[in-house]
């Protein structure tokens, strides 16, 4: 069916055009099938585009036989989406945090291969007593649900904010934390570290090639290994420095004003254009 669709756009004059966050699902029931879905649909497209050189590699490897090379044009960012919400003060007095914690954020739906299971353990062995974690997001997984509920009781440092946050809160919310945390150790475009850049945040995320790229080696932020507790754990207790945290905010916000929408427009235009030479 999928096939005879791509098929049929084609035969109707549709260029298609295939934006790849990454190659194949973060979470597959047959891999097989993934990998053909894949090689069809680069197959039909007339234009591949990726946010990052990674992701274009992958392509490259996994992908032979696509009908064109694929180009790279970064991902546009949040800024100036969300509007500002309340102040700071309020919404960590609502939330029950402290106004001198610091407080880390863990936003977006909360799916396995995001790792937050890894992010639980490694905070609960932090040096930090003054420190809090809010994990904020709709629940895609019964397993994370559980185990997200067990941490909640057990640690009070550990507060959740379940379910659909509204458009109207979610700038609020990253401006009453400190430092944002991705604990996904696997490489790909991620809505979320754009978003956290967008709203001035820094970063403590998993030290891989995409990461890298946006966040400039880490100036925005602090990279632990990939998939390791323990690093992790190191690296949230090193970002718990107000005013370095501060510093490296600063500078996920140039990097996010730097990525915008009108110069990725731009770039897609001209290569629509190519399209039809």
């Amino acid at each position: 069916m999928f096939a005879s669709r791509l098929a049929t756009a084609r035969l109707l004059g549709y260029r298609l055009l295939w934006t790849v966050h990454q190659v194949y699902p973060h979470e597959s029931h047959d891999r097989r099938l993934d990998r053909h879905g894949a090689r069809l649909l680069a197959g039909a497209c007339d234009l591949l585009l990726a946010h990052d050189r990674w992701t274009a590699n992958e392509v490259d490897s996994k992908l032979a036989g696509r009908r064109r090379a694929i180009a790279i044009v970064p991902h546009g960012s949040y800024v100036g989406v969300y509007p500002e919400g309340r102040p700071r003060e309020d919404v960590r007095r609502e939330l029950g945090l402290p106004q001198e914690s610091f407080v880390f954020l863990c936003f977006g739906e909360l799916r396995a291969y995001k790792e937050i299971e890894l992010l639980l353990a490694a905070f609960s062995s932090v040096r930090l007593p003054h420190a809090r974690l809010v994990v904020a997001g709709n629940v895609k997984d019964a397993k994370i649900a559980a185990t997200l509920r067990s941490a909640a009781e057990t640690d009070d440092r550990i507060v959740t904010v379940g379910g659909f946050v509204a458009e109207s809160r979610v700038a609020e919310l990253f401006h009453a934390c400190d430092a944002a945390v991705l604990p996904r150790g696997e490489p790909g475009t991620s809505g979320s570290l754009i978003l956290a850049l967008s709203l001035g945040l820094p970063v403590v995320a998993a030290d891989v090639a995409t990461v890298r790229e946006v966040a400039e080696d880490g100036e925005a932020g602090w990279l632990f290994r990939p998939h390791d507790a323990a690093s992790l754990r190191a690296a949230l207790e090193s970002a718990a420095d107000p005013a370095e945290a501060r510093a490296r905010g600063g500078r996920a916000g140039e990097i996010a004003e730097g990525l915008r929408w009108t110069d990725t427009a731009r770039e897609v235009a001209v290569l629509l254009r190519q399209i039809d030479v």
